[in-house]
């Protein structure tokens, strides 16, 4: 559930706020969108989940925000092999005979 909340908070974030992102110029700023904000979403429905909740609090945060990390890392080449799939299929397709 949490890797697709953070595909579709990433989907979301990326078409709703891509006009103000180009503008700012700044990479680090798309950075800061473009990946903190699923890693959040993500984290909030992982720590607010019932997952280990017998380790210590900072533990359990620290072991939540890396699989919130790799959730998100899961997710964008997930959706770089379904992008490459469409491109091939697309490209199978429009050869011509002969």
């Amino acid at each position: 559930m949490a890797s697709l909340v953070c595909l579709t908070c990433f989907a979301l974030v990326y078409l709703s706020s891509k006009a103000l992102v180009v503008r700012l110029g700044v990479w680090w700023a798309e950075f800061l969108v473009y990946a903190l904000i699923p890693v959040a979403v993500t984290f909030t429905v992982l720590y607010r989940s019932r997952w280990h909740l017998e380790m210590v609090r900072s533990v359990r945060t620290g072991c939540l925000i890396r699989f919130s990390c790799l959730i998100l890392c899961g997710d964008l080449f997930f959706l770089g092999i379904l992008i490459a799939l469409f491109c091939i299929f697309v490209g199978l397709s429009r050869v011509g005979p002969g």
